[in-house]
């Protein structure tokens, strides 16, 4: 009997892929516990549901370039067109029209360049990412959508959200649900059938796999869609997320999935790898992400992934946490934001930074309303947008207060999600920057004179 049970586990470890798979799941549980002990927040059942849910997009950008990892290629454009389906969904929606599979296209083209045209895959992808970026800035005239429900109405907004990212089945998030559906379906499609043994043939040896029948074209194709659907459907789930169209979503994108695929066992040279190891991988990746939220270490050191640094508050202290874009207004808005607070009773958390992208403030935020915090204040549209997303998440009492105005952020306030919101007077930035340009234009000296065009406090 003992001799059966090793001799299964020595077939199993055999399975190509399969140690490095496993090695992804026990590094998952060390990093785990290791920031548990840190902070046993990460133990809580409101955490983990946030942990999983949030885990999905990895996951599902994972697979996509997992698929395409086998065959010995790269897809650098996956992080833009999940940024295009964003906005493509969030444009369409709110002018009343349900969003397309229209990213699909982006994997037919990436796999005639590269299958069909033998162009490196690095600097065929590269053409479409900056392609389908930049269709995902001129989809709605340079500028982030509306509220979708602006669109679509306030009940089919709410219920698109609660499909792709806000509701729950048997007491699990869509969203994880969702992804695990896809990873089924592909883990199947890989494991279990001609195209799958087709995909490993062309990363093993491409010549070795025309010799034998194999389509290196249409393999090559169908791996590119895979990709853009899996970067599809992670575009909506952005956009359910935020409740509207970012141009930023997915950016770095591409890399995270390289990341979840290779942490689990998938090899960059083809022709190696399982999709259980890029669950793994997935996994480690959004836990360690979390845990370094939770732990409060400095964005340099979250970063780096190098060394974690444990929270320095009081036991008896409120906690607000600064969510924002490292660029130099709302820095400045950070500082003063920080001032404010000098002298007071309440402790403020380490300043975390988003890139404008609201998906990423959001999921920020909420591991900080799962330790505990009383309020949150975003810097810019898109840290405001997600804090604010984050409180409506989790169903608290948290007050939230944000600068830059936008459809979004008014609903969020209206819905009593965000307290109020600082907005530039921008009628008179507008104003004023004309007649100082027309000054100039006459030949009159400005001479350096800094106007105040003020901040508007703008409240349910």
């Amino acid at each position: 009997m003992e001799a059966k049970k090793a001799s299964s586990l020595r077939r199993f470890f055999a399975i190509r892929g399969m140690s490095a798979a496993m090695i992804s799941f026990a590094a998952l549980i060390v990093i785990y516990i290791g920031f548990g002990i840190m902070n046993p927040v990460m133990f809580s059942g409101d955490n983990i549901m946030n942990l999983l849910r949030a885990m999905s997009k990895y996951l599902l950008i994972g697979i996509g370039q997992s698929y395409i990892l086998i065959t010995g290629n790269i897809d650098l454009s996956l992080g833009a067109v999940v940024g295009m389906s964003a906005m493509m969904a969030g444009t369409l929606m709110t002018h009343g029209v349900n969003p397309v599979v229209a990213c699909l296209f982006v994997g037919v083209i990436n796999g005639f360049l590269v299958g069909q045209l033998k162009l490196p895959p690095f600097i065929a992808t590269l053409g479409t990412m900056f392609a389908a970026r930049g269709v995902a800035y001129m989809v709605n005239g340079n500028r982030n959508t509306d509220a979708i429900s602006s669109g679509i109405g306030k009940e089919a907004a709410d219920t698109f959200q609660n499909i792709f990212y806000y509701g729950k089945t048997f007491g699990i998030y869509n969203t994880f649900l969702i992804a695990m559906v896809i990873f089924a379906a592909f883990f199947f499609l890989l494991s279990r059938t001609r195209t799958g043994r087709h995909i490993y043939a062309v990363g093993s040896n491409v010549d070795a796999a025309k010799l034998s029948g194999v389509s290196v074209f249409g393999t090559t194709t169908k791996t590119y869609l895979v990709s853009a659907f899996c970067a599809f459907v992670t575009g909506l789930i952005l956009c359910a997320q935020a409740g509207m169209g970012n141009m930023e979503a997915g950016n770095t994108y591409e890399m995270y999935a390289v990341a979840a695929s290779v942490i689990g066992g998938v090899s960059p040279l083809g022709g190696t790898g399982l999709l259980l190891g890029t669950l793994g991988g997935a996994a480690v990746w959004q836990t360690l992400e979390n845990g370094l939220d939770m732990v409060h270490a400095p964005v340099g050191i979250q970063r780096l992934a190098m060394d974690f640094m444990a929270p320095n508050t009081k036991d008896d202290a409120q906690q607000i946490e600064s969510v924002n874009n490292a660029t130099a207004s709302t820095v400045s808005r950070d500082e003063g934001f920080r001032a404010a607070f000098e002298g007071t009773g309440y402790t403020l958390l380490e300043t975390q930074f988003c890139e404008g992208d609201a998906a990423k403030a959001q999921s920020i935020a909420e591991n900080f309303i799962t330790e505990g915090v009383v309020g949150i204040y975003g810097c810019n549209e898109g840290s405001t947008t997600g804090a604010g997303n984050a409180i409506k998440a989790s169903g608290k009492s948290i007050v939230g207060v944000g600068f830059d105005k936008s459809d979004a952020i008014m609903g969020l306030i209206n819905d009593g999600y965000l307290l109020a919101t600082m907005a530039q007077n921008l009628d008179v930035m507008g104003y004023e920057g004309v007649k100082a340009a027309v000054a100039a234009l006459k030949g009159e000296s400005l001479g350096g004179k800094v106007t105040d065009t003020g901040v508007s406090v703008l409240t349910k």
